[in-house]
């Protein structure tokens, strides 16, 4: 039913129309971050439109190549290990990335662990069913666990530290201590691949999440992602700010950012 026509729509309902006839972010050119929340993370969505939506973030990340980009860059580190490569992801949401690297490696002949770490708690049931139809037919291990990634405590380093589509959350100041974490958790590299601000990306997001889903929060979140993500320059700042002074921080298809850094011998 749409928002209109309820008497007296919830937060959820109210904040779905406004975002879904926003183009004022097309108007101001995106010249600032719009960091009103998603509707993903707003209360009151039910389980089958959570779950709907983390199905639809999976076909744009498969449009996007996600996987194939983020494995292109740390491939280089797991053919150099004698041993299985140790990869931890923060933000992991429903696991399809974390699927397509470890079939990636799997395809290269290269073993895996994989940690996952989420704060929804549907978002790792989801990964762990996806993670079990896997690992069965590969030599790898993966695990999902829900923890707050500011909060958790680990007992080791990885060999590569990912994070795909969860710095456009944040503040200035919330990302740059993501990548300081990050930093002081990696042991070889560190990979942040994430959406750009602008104005293509906005309108490539109005036009193709409807058509890979169904999903009104994959609709409505798509475009608001791109209005609230970083551009390149201020990417670069987090970094600095961060300690990774010489991350590499470049575009990659489709309208993102991938920043890749390597802790000093």
């Amino acid at each position: 039913m749409h928002p209109l026509a309820l008497e007296n729509p919830t937060p959820f309902e109210v904040h779905s129309l406004q975002a879904c006839r926003d183009h004022g972010a097309w108007l101001r050119g995106l010249k600032f971050r719009d960091l009103r929340p998603e509707l993903l993370d707003l209360p009151g969505v039910s389980q089958d439109s959570h779950d709907a939506a983390l199905l639809g973030l999976e076909r744009v990340n498969i449009v996007s190549r996600t996987g194939a980009v983020v494995w292109k860059a740390l491939r280089h580190v797991a053919q150099d290990l004698d041993r299985p490569i140790s990869i931890l992801e923060l933000a992991s949401g429903g696991g399809d990335m974390a699927v397509d690297v470890v079939r990636r490696a799997e395809l290269a002949g290269i073993p895996v662990e994989y940690t996952g770490l989420d704060f929804s708690e549907s978002a790792v049931a989801l990964a762990r069913r996806r993670a079990t139809a896997i690992v069965r037919i590969a030599n790898s291990r993966m695990e999902f666990l829900k923890e707050d990634v500011f909060a958790w405590k680990p007992e080791r380093r990885y060999d590569v530290v990912v994070c795909s589509l969860f710095l456009h959350h944040l503040s200035f100041s919330s990302a740059t201590e993501l990548l300081r974490r990050m930093a002081a958790l990696s042991r070889r590299l560190v990979v942040v691949n994430d959406l750009v601000r602008g104005r293509w990306g906005y309108w490539a997001a109005k036009i193709v999440c409807p058509l890979v889903s169904r999903s009104e929060i994959v609709r409505c979140d798509g475009p608001q992602s791109v209005a609230a993500a970083f551009r390149l320059d201020e990417v670069r700042r987090i970094a600095s700010e961060a300690g990774l002074h010489d991350a590499t921080v470049r575009h990659v298809w489709p309208f993102r950012f991938q920043l890749t850094w390597e802790p000093c011998a």
